[in-house]
């Protein structure tokens, strides 16, 4: 379990939490996410790292209402836990694989929209500590929905504050203030924009045509965090990437915002879906043979709901549909992690190391169970059976004694 040890209410449906995760504290870096489960029967949310420390083996997240999982979240007081956090995810931000020296010639200017604050703020905490001063652009509709202010004065070389409506320092989008800032005599040799996909869009817009080369964070579209779902799948340039193993950073002028704001947003209404049966039918399309899993069988089930026809056929690695001995997709997960045990096994072997390797699957266990029979393991835990820890180290013990 990973107990929280400060729980506070930043603005409207925006909590902060302070973490004890002491080994993602000790190998995360900013833009770094983690995932996050609350309990058994939680959902896994993928979450972008908002602060760390080190010797205090803690990790701050911020979290914004936007469903379910997340008002139950919202409810957690310093000294309940997490069940899952899992991390460092996703690959940091390439400013920290930079010469110090040569950053602190470059004009480097964020704009963090809404809650795109919390990721701005680790990666200018972390050019300030290493002597880089940046200018800070934060925006939001109104004033009740500024966040970390004053943590972001702390560590921004010139912050600059903005609100839709006016109702705090200035009014205006961080497009605005970036043009005024340009305009003035302001030169930036590279921008970061994180925030809703609609803001990111416009400011690579913006900096496309003022010739400010422009790094986005593609954290919105995440949904499982690993790669799996496909729910993070963009077009970047020509190429397809996935934002949470590819990512979540991508150069903004080569990201296909259209595309990827069609994708995460159109069908989530009804009258997106009714839009969505009307090209079918448009196409000549009698029916829709739906390969997936619960998301997919959902929204096959909303067409059907229309009058669409629509057949679902079981395609989910974790082989939790009923009625199929293995869906597509569970074998093919099943070599993938053969071969990574199959990599790690000399290693483990020639240092006397035990590993434990942890798959997904969720509430069923048949990848744990199908990866261990085959890849030798010595203790296989599903969520199907209850285990006791103090169980599975004296079979351990027991193995070691008998020079396995």
């Amino acid at each position: 379990m990973y107990k929280i040890l400060k729980a506070e209410k930043l603005a409207e449906k925006i909590f902060l939490m302070d973490v004890e995760a002491p080994r993602v504290a000790k190998h995360c870096e900013p833009g770094q996410f983690v995932i996050v489960k609350m309990d058994d029967l939680g959902e896994r949310i993928p979450l972008t790292i908002c602060d760390y420390d080190r010797e205090a083996g803690t990790i701050t997240i911020v979290v914004q209402i936007v469903g379910a999982s997340t008002e139950k979240m919202s409810h957690l007081k310093a000294g309940d836990a997490f069940e899952d956090f899992v991390g460092p995810l996703g690959c940091p931000s390439e400013l920290i694989s930079k010469d110090i020296e040569q950053l602190k010639k470059m004009n480097i200017v964020f704009i963090a929209g809404g809650l795109g604050t919390a990721p701005v703020y680790p990666q200018v905490k972390w050019m300030h500590e290493h002597g880089v001063d940046v200018d800070v652009i934060v925006g939001a509709k109104n004033k009740e929905l500024i966040i970390l202010e004053e943590e972001m004065k702390a560590v921004a070389g010139n912050l600059y504050i903005t609100t839709d409506d006016g109702s705090y320092v200035r009014k205006g989008m961080g497009t605005d203030v970036l043009k005024d800032l340009v305009a003035e005599g302001k030169h930036y040799d590279l921008c970061v924009a994180i925030g809703p996909m609609i803001m990111m869009k416009f400011v690579c817009l913006l900096t496309k045509e003022l010739g400010i080369p422009t790094i986005v964070s593609m954290n919105p579209i995440m949904v499982d965090g690993t790669g799996m779902c496909g729910a993070c799948r963009l077009k970047v340039g020509d190429e397809i990437k996935f934002a949470c193993v590819d990512g979540p950073e991508f150069d903004g002028h080569l990201v296909d915002f259209d595309q990827a704001m069609k994708r995460s947003a159109m069908y989530r209404t009804e009258e997106g879906r009714a839009i969505g049966v009307k090209v079918l039918k448009k196409y000549g399309i009698d029916c829709l043979v739906v390969i997936g899993g619960d998301g997919s069988f959902n929204g096959a089930q909303k067409l059907s709901d229309l009058g669409f026809p629509a057949i679902g056929i079981p395609g989910t690695i974790d082989n939790d549909l009923a009625y199929t001995d293995y869906t597509i997709g569970f074998d093919t997960t099943q070599n993938t992690i053969i071969d990574a045990i199959g990599k790690i096994r000399d290693t483990s072997s020639s240092h006397e190391r035990v590993n434990i390797i942890e798959v997904m699957g969720r509430h069923c266990g048949d990848l744990a169970l199908y990866a261990g029979l085959a890849g030798g393991a010595e203790t296989v835990i599903v969520p199907e059976v209850d285990f006791k820890v103090e169980d599975v180290c004296n079979k351990l013990k027991t193995t070691q004694k008998r020079g396995k």
